[in-house]
């Protein structure tokens, strides 16, 4: 895997759930889109670091990405110069960057947000054991960040502690799959038939328009946009159920089965096939729910879930059978 930021893993849009240095890259490429940043500033890993809170390594990525992109160009000396208009003539003036930072992400939100992505994919092919002093040294934190981070994930179920105390992740095999699957069938659609009665009939209509316009634009869809398409329907409209119970028992399978496939799906080599009926089915189960159509609406939801699983446990044998990505420092096999 390389340590060099791909710009096609480099959104536009800063998310809370994106790599550190994809969060940096958005924020800045913003900031010199609507001239908060000014062509012929100069911009220093160290200063963007400092407004990010975030370590050295996603500061430096970020500007990598954003000089591949040509926004920014590596200045003499140190730091990168903004391109455009007049940039040569300016005396190289460091950005103010600090100040138009209004709040930045709690450090444990940030450290958290990468952990999930690496435990997800990690866990497809062993039982991990994380150790929270490699933890803060890997993210350059303090113990306790650290720790509140790890326990997010203890919160959603992605990690447990051991008798001794020490965290780990459960493999996911075929078998726990189909069980995480199976409660996903049996509770969804009764989420679905209870969130009917709390929520908003406008936001059904919302991310009903925002799925067909994304079916629309289908061949360009990137795996940020699968994501968050699928947590429409599954995470957001299924939230205004009101037993809280149920949606803990859901956070639980969210975590893995929501965002971990799609983030696989170049291992996989899911079809664009797929992704498409995948999504259509989503446009059913909208449109039933729109037409007040309930009962229909859950047992579609039904369906999609049980052939939802029939696909990923097909494909899991092939994504076991390929070779261990690299793990960061702070996961180790158990297996």
């Amino acid at each position: 895997m390389s340590s060099k930021p791909a710009l096609s893993s480099l959104g536009s849009n800063p998310d809370e759930h994106a790599p550190m240095q994809q969060r940096v890259y958005a924020h800045i490429k913003a900031m010199i889109q609507d001239g908060r940043i000014r062509p012929g500033e100069r911009l220093l890993e160290v200063h963007v670091a400092r407004a990010f809170a975030v370590s050295r390594s996603p500061a430096r990525r970020a500007l990598e990405a954003l000089c591949i992109d040509k926004a920014v160009r590596a200045a003499p000396g140190r730091g990168y110069i903004v391109v455009g208009r007049h940039a040569d003539d300016s005396r190289g003036d460091l950005a103010n960057i600090a100040e138009m930072i209004v709040e930045p992400m709690p450090r444990w939100k940030q450290v958290y947000a990468e952990m999930e992505r690496q435990v997800c994919i990690g866990v497809v092919y062993h039982s991990l054991r994380i150790t929270e002093e490699r933890v803060a040294e890997h993210f350059d934190v303090s113990r306790t960040v650290a720790r509140d981070a790890l326990g997010r994930l203890h919160s959603l179920g992605m990690v447990t502690k051991d008798r001794q105390g020490r965290w780990e992740a459960e493999r996911i095999t075929a078998d726990r799959l189909h069980a995480l699957y199976e409660l996903r069938w049996l509770l969804e659609p009764q989420a679905l038939m209870q969130s009917a009665r709390a929520i908003p009939r406008e936001r059904v209509r919302e991310a009903h328009d925002r799925l067909r316009a994304a079916l629309d634009d289908m061949p360009q869809l990137g795996s940020d946009t699968h994501i968050s398409l699928e947590k429409d329907l599954h995470i957001e409209l299924l939230s205004a159920c009101p037993n809280q119970e149920l949606l803990r028992v859901l956070d639980r399978t969210h975590s893995l089965l929501v965002s971990n496939p799609h983030r696989l799906k170049c291992c996989v080599g899911e079809p664009q096939a797929h992704l498409e009926s995948s999504l259509r089915e989503h446009l059913d189960v909208l449109g039933l729910w729109l037409d007040g159509r309930l009962e229909a609406a859950a047992a579609a939801l039904f369906q999609h879930l049980q052939e939802s699983c029939a696909f990923w446990i097909d494909s899991w044998g092939h994504v076991e059978a390929l070779p261990t990505p690299p793990l960061p420092s702070y996961l180790t096999p158990t297996d």
